[in-house]
């Protein structure tokens, strides 16, 4: 894992940033507003054609951090270094703008890639093919959606979905934000077998990262956690590193990260104040105790609990996981049967009577209609 010595030497500012500097502010660009895709792609040109004409400091490409291991973005970012005069380069930078679909930012072997923002470039309009997560490690970073701008401070951990239309910039020198992208096949993959299926919490991220909450964003509050740093930092450099078996390190680090993330801050995460639906740090506690309680409570128990109607416990539910009390707690019941069945101790009669079934006969039709099989077939799977 990485130390403090070695994270700040990964924070100065490298060359490239001091002449990405100079022509930011030489464009006199206004930090919140928010370029198209061509007109970056523009921008790009304009940058190169000034460092041609007056070079400031003498770049190659060995000064560009190795953010993306991708031989399309290689070979741009060698002929823009290089001078090359190659009309084409100009339409290859603007779809790698216009459209940054996965194929141009991952590997054949690839399911999540990672890289370190450039301070000053500005903010342009891009959604992207898969999931993001951007981490800021020092100072602050602006984020751009349609309908309402975020600043993320040191701690804040943003997930983003895949198709949501965003920009940002970090235009100051004590800015240090990281980027990860993950494939969409990766995150259910990766992500959602290791969590619980008894923890209701990820229904609702399933539902906001997959676009069904309508949500722009997840974001969650760290505090500058040193271990979860330490996560993210090793999964860039095992990424950069690309050796043997780097993907199946980087994945497994990265979900390592996740459940951290979750286990210890859920209750901080934010959701886009445009959602529909309006997130509640107490609806975590009312999951939790659904959780623990489920075998026999009733919905006028559960609203009882936590001060609100029926009505409203109803619509909270629906809202966080997209199901009924009746459907979650059957998850519930039926879950932790499959469970017991995997026990040789344990016998049909006690697995009915510890999920809350009055009789067996119930319990019989209740799991053959939500497994389409008979406890016993389950168990001899």
């Amino acid at each position: 894992m990485a130390n403090s010595d070695e994270l700040m030497h990964c924070f100065s500012i490298t060359k490239l940033e001091k002449a990405l500097r100079y022509y930011y502010n030489l464009s006199k660009m206004d930090p919140c507003h928010v370029l198209t895709p061509e007109e970056m792609s523009r921008y790009m040109s304009w940058m190169m054609e000034q460092y041609e004409k007056e070079p400031l400091l003498e770049i190659s490409f060995d000064d560009i951090p190795s953010l993306l291991n991708n031989a399309e973005i290689i070979s741009i970012s060698r002929e823009l270094t290089g001078h090359k005069a190659n009309p084409d380069v100009q339409n290859r930078l603007f779809s790698l703008f216009e459209a940054p679909g996965e194929s141009k930012f991952f590997g054949y072997q690839q399911d999540i890639t990672a890289g370190r923002f450039f301070r000053y470039l500005p903010a342009y309009w891009n959604a992207d093919e898969y999931f993001l997560i951007y981490y800021v490690f020092t100072g602050e970073m602006l984020v751009m959606f349609e309908q309402e701008n975020l600043t993320l401070k040191a701690g804040s951990v943003l997930f983003i979905p895949p198709g949501i239309n965003k920009a940002c910039t970090c235009p100051n020198d004590d800015t240090n934000a990281f980027f990860f992208m993950i494939r969409q096949s990766t995150f259910s993959k990766v992500f959602w077998t290791h969590l619980s299926s008894q923890n209701l919490m990820s229904f609702f991220f399933r539902r906001a990262l997959s676009g069904e909450s309508n949500t722009s964003y997840l974001l969650f509050d760290t505090g500058c956690d040193t271990s979860l740093e330490s996560l993210l930092y090793t999964i860039y450099k095992e990424y950069n590193r690309n050796g043997v078996y780097s993907t199946q390190i980087v994945n497994s680090l990265m979900s390592t990260f996740f459940l951290f993330l979750l286990q210890g801050y859920e209750d901080t995460a934010r959701i886009s104040r445009h959602n529909s639906f309006h997130w509640n740090s107490q609806f975590a506690g009312i999951l939790r105790f659904l959780e623990t309680h489920f075998e026999a409570l009733t919905i006028e128990e559960l609203a009882a609990q936590f001060g609100y109607s029926t009505r409203q416990i109803i619509r909270i539910l629906h809202s966080v996981t997209g199901k009924s009390f009746s459907q979650l707690q059957t998850d519930l019941r039926m879950q932790k049967a499959a469970r017991m069945l995997t026990s040789p101790n344990a016998s049909m009669e006690d697995i009915s009577s510890e999920i809350g079934f009055a009789n067996l006969s119930s319990f019989y039709r209740a799991f053959k209609k939500y497994y389409d099989c008979t406890p016993k077939e389950y168990g001899n799977f």
